[in-house]
């Protein structure tokens, strides 16, 4: 039987801690290596001018005079940030990467959704246009990263609320939820009355009006999708549009209770 000295003891002591060390330094490599990830990309609207952006998915930004976002898109999310001002969301669908919208300390989740945010010192406003979405706590992206690479699924957060179209709400800094309403139409006071558009696609067009109205506009009949026309409407006033496309040779326009679809009349002759 071996008997520990003092000094082995004080080496075995060293040796493990050294060791730890090491793994430490390794796993926090791992983690800031797993951190970075993607970079991200900073979009700004100027002081006088509101802004659009569109993205490969097919989202569409719009952000109020004086708005930043940083957005980060990778093979398993896709990541916007508000970092000041106010912001309208047209969330493209991926169900293979969920979007995710934060401001301060809030997170939004969301697919196929329209809604708007607006981002101060002391709180959170949102307003849902159509669809539905889910605010939540922001977790630590290293930690949410580190999770959905591990366990396959983003890491868990505390729930705020969730809202459906016309809802809004707001909420603090810390995570409480100040007030709660709901409103027939929920569109962005600084976006423009009107919408003025010159040899665009029907499909385009149809995506403007989507910040306006509940039940957004969906051209199903490719060939009306493609068709590029040119006008001015007033934004809150979809009506107009859609009984203008309606108009048109072939066109037939399906109500539903989510929806306004346009799709071919069957048996029309298309031009």
């Amino acid at each position: 039987m071996s008997i520990e000295t003092p000094q082995s003891i004080s080496k075995n002591i060293v040796g493990a801690l050294a060791a730890m060390t090491v793994l430490a330094v390794s796993v926090a490599l791992l983690f800031v290596r797993w951190e970075q990830g993607a970079a991200a990309v900073r979009f700004a609207a100027d002081d006088g001018d509101i802004r659009t952006v569109t993205f490969a998915d097919h989202t569409r930004l719009q952000l109020s005079p004086g708005s930043v976002v940083e957005v980060t898109f990778d093979e398993t999310s896709r990541r916007i940030v508000l970092l000041t001002g106010d912001a309208t969301f047209d969330i493209g669908e991926d169900r293979r990467r969920p979007m995710i919208v934060e401001a301060g300390s809030h997170r939004i989740e969301d697919i196929g959704t329209i809604f708007n945010v607006s981002r101060a010192a002391a709180s959170t406003e949102i307003s849902v246009v159509s669809g539905r979405v889910a605010v939540s706590e922001v977790a630590p992206h290293w930690f949410d990263r580190v999770r959905r690479r591990l366990a396959g699924e983003p890491a868990r957060r505390k729930r705020i609320v969730e809202l459906g179209g016309g809802d809004s709400a707001s909420i603090s800094a810390d995570g409480r939820l100040l007030s709660r309403g709901h409103v027939e139409v929920t569109a962005a006071t600084w976006l423009p009355e009107e919408i003025r558009f010159h040899d665009e696609t029907v499909a385009e067009v149809a995506r403007r009006f989507n910040a306006y109205t509940p039940r957004p506009l969906v051209i199903e009949d490719p060939k009306l999708a493609a068709r590029r026309i040119s006008g001015e409407f007033h934004a809150r006033d979809a009506a107009a549009f859609v009984n203008y496309l309606g108009s048109l040779p072939g066109v037939a326009v399906i109500h539903d209770a989510e929806h306004i679809r346009f799709v071919a009349a069957r048996g029309a002759k298309r031009p």
